[in-house]
């Protein structure tokens, strides 16, 4: 049959879980399609295409398929799948293009594309400025949704004009948008603030886009507490507010927040305890401030103290979280420590704080006021190093007790800096210090001069090569802390290591200083006054021409200095190797010493060394270097083997050397010796 007498004929048929699917079916009353039935449809569906008005739309015949069936299967697709209904097509044509249509329309009518939000905070009041970036898709007004809550609407203006604003049935704030593209929404907002007598808190809702800004501005120095993804936070001293940047969450945010410090201080009363002693040394003073802060009412969350200007803050701890910092007040520098949490009970602060003191003898108690309290009083007393001694003490707005009181209340910093091995210490002075901050104790201060005593042994070990010293060292300090040495070798010697008694090496650099070479040793430790650090060092010189051809040589030892040693006494060997001798000269500021008192010096037993003792840093020796002349003693051997054209000999040379070595053998041969010959060692 031919495609003419074919009868079109449309399925449609939706299957659970895959949508709608559309196809249509052109079935034949033939039981044969031929090759020119599949020509046909084509021909037809050119030809219905030619027969509708220009102004019909056409379907996208790309995105679907139609397969032409005999009559008599149609019952194969009929029963294949349920949901199905008959169609003309004609309704077909226009479901399709209805399908079309639906799906080239945007999937939502507007949405809110970007927010900035800016917020400031005064008093009990929280206003809010915001500015909305919001893009719409239909010609036709469009009702946008705000999720707006536990907020006030101000003001609101589209575009420069009023907005139009109403709510829904379940309470949403919608703006009317009208014409399509982006438009611009200004809102100005308020909010309640929370306040009791610890922390502010605030609770609101806002649009919440993709891309979204929120800046808060906070009188005073607070902190966020719980509530809020904080991204930055800046403290503005000359405004005296904190700037935030939070991240928006989407949904209610309920933000708790620190109170303004200077409406804390303005509602609070607290009343602060101190126990202040200062420890002097002879390597410095130190300030050990313990401070009990009692919150009598409301709530602080810094504290702050006024300092001296020779003093610099070295630890502060308290029982709870906190920061620290110095920061310029109007009569000095002021210690500034903050709590993220306000207080409310009892808080325990321990301070150490160094003092710089000058070359002036006359001392003063350093300066530790506590700020914005109603009482401050204190314990001061003195704790003095053994060998210092304070006199003419005095002082004004205080009253002096008995200084044994403080061994029994020493801060917790102090009795730890105890442990380490430091010089015992003494209480001289305890006053009481009523509720004043321009008490002043003053005295004078007498300490003795430092001293660093050494004593030292000194190994010199001669060799053909070169002359190695082997030095071990023994500093004492008195009346000071020693962190470091300072070591002067005559110029040409090379140190190679420098290491503690328990064989660590020591970190140590060199410089040249006109006929001297200074080495700065840094020690493992600080040794404190009556203490003895042990130091070993390996050095090495290579004379002029001490490489080489010579019978004997004259050379100048010295010995290695301590810059800034009081007294320096010890022992020195010289001692030589191999094959050399080495003589003492000529000799200063030296004593020679048996071998029982090179024993008692912890020198060696070796016969062929000499050891010498000296009192005073400025010893010299001039040594005599000679080399032993070897005794040699030759046997000879000679093997010939003589041939009809030819003779071959072999001779052996048996030297025997004795006294010292020997560098070469020289041995002659006769005049007719050949060119050609071997000559063989064996050692």
């Amino acid at each position: 049959m031919s495609p003419a007498h074919a009868r079109p004929i449309a399925l449609r048929w939706c299957n659970a879980g895959l949508g709608l699917a559309i196809a249509w079916v052109m079935l034949l009353n033939c039981g044969y399609v031929g090759s020119a039935t599949h020509a046909a449809p084509q021909d037809k569906r050119h030809q219905a295409a030619q027969d509708r008005p220009q102004d019909e739309p056409v379907a996208d015949h790309r995105l679907h398929r139609e397969l032409y069936v005999p009559i008599e299967h149609l019952d194969a697709l009929l029963i294949s799948g349920d949901q199905r209904v008959y169609l003309e097509r004609e309704e077909f044509d226009r479901l399709l293009m209805q399908r079309q249509v639906e799906s080239e329309s945007p999937p939502i009518d507007s949405a809110v594309l970007a927010a900035n939000y800016s917020m400031r905070i005064s008093g009990d009041r929280a206003f809010i400025d915001g500015e909305l970036t919001i893009a719409n898709w239909q010609t036709q007004p469009t009702l946008v949704p705000l999720e707006l809550s536990n907020v006030g609407l101000l003001s609101a203006n589209v575009d420069g004009g009023p907005a139009r604003l109403t709510r829904d049935q379940h309470g949403r704030t919608l703006l009317m948008i009208e014409g399509e593209g982006t438009h611009r929404c200004h809102l100005n907002l308020v909010t309640s603030v929370q306040v009791d007598a610890a922390r502010q808190t605030l609770q609101f809702q806002l649009p919440r886009p993709p891309a979204c800004q929120l800046e808060v501005v906070v009188p005073g120095d607070v902190e966020v507490t719980q509530g809020a993804d904080v991204v930055e936070r800046v403290v503005d001293t000359r405004s005296n507010t904190t700037r935030f940047q939070w991240i928006l969450r989407t949904g209610p945010m309920s933000v708790t927040m620190s109170l303004n410090n200077k409406r804390l201080q303005d509602s609070s009363i607290t009343l602060a305890r101190s126990v202040l002693v200062s420890e002097l040394r002879r390597g410095g003073e130190r300030l050990h401030a313990t401070t009990s802060l009692h919150i009598v009412h409301g709530a602080v969350n810094e504290f702050r103290a006024g300092l001296d200007e020779n003093v610099e803050v070295h630890q502060v701890d308290a029982d709870r979280p906190h920061q620290w910092q110095v920061v310029r007040g109007e009569s000095g520098p002021v210690l500034v420590v903050r709590f993220p949490t306000p207080v409310t009970d009892l808080v325990v602060l321990r301070c150490v704080l160094d003092v710089h003191r000058g070359a002036d003898s006359q001392w003063q108690f350093p300066r530790f006021a506590p700020m914005d309290t109603i009482g401050a009083s204190a314990v001061a007393g003195v704790l003095l190093e053994q060998g210092l001694r304070l006199s003419g003490i005095d002082g004004e707005l205080v009253m002096p007790i008995d200084g044994r009181i403080l061994v029994d209340a020493l801060p917790q910093t102090l009795q730890s800096a105890q442990t380490v091995g430091a010089d015992p210490l003494v209480p001289v002075a305890a006053f009481v210090v009523p509720a004043s901050s321009r008490y002043t104790i003053a005295a004078h201060l007498d300490a003795p001069p430092a001293e660093l005593h050494v004593a030292s042994t000194a190994m010199f070990t001669v060799s053909e090569q070169q002359i190695q010293q082997t030095a071990v060292m023994a500093i004492t300090p008195l009346h000071q802390r020693v962190y470091h040495v300072d070591l002067q070798f005559p110029v040409g010697w090379d140190i190679e290591t420098v290491r503690d008694a328990q064989g660590e090496p020591l970190q140590f650099d060199t410089r040249n200083e006109d006929d001297r070479v200074r080495a700065h040793v840094t020690l493992a430790r600080a040794v404190q006054s009556g203490e003895t650090s042990t130091i070993h060092l390996t050095a090495r010189i290579v004379p002029d021409d001490w490489i080489g051809d010579w019978q004997s040589q004259t050379v100048e030892i010295r010995p290695v200095e301590v810059v800034g040693a009081t007294d320096h006494i010890g022992a020195i060997e010289i001692l030589p190797a191999g094959d050399l001798e080495a003589r003492v000269v000529q000799s200063e500021e030296l004593i020679v010493l048996s071998s029982a008192e090179k024993q008692e010096a912890g020198l060696s037993t070796d016969d062929a060394g000499a050891a010498f003792q000296f009192w005073e840093p400025s010893w010299s020796a001039t040594l005599e270097v000679q080399k032993f002349a070897p005794r040699k003693v030759a046997r000879t051997l000679n093997f010939v083997d003589l041939q009809p054209d030819s003779m071959r000999a072999h001779a052996e040379l048996i030297f025997l050397i004795e006294r010292a070595a020997t560098s070469e053998l020289v041995f002659s041969l006769p005049e007719s010796t050949p060119t050609e010959i071997s000559i063989t060692a064996l050692a």
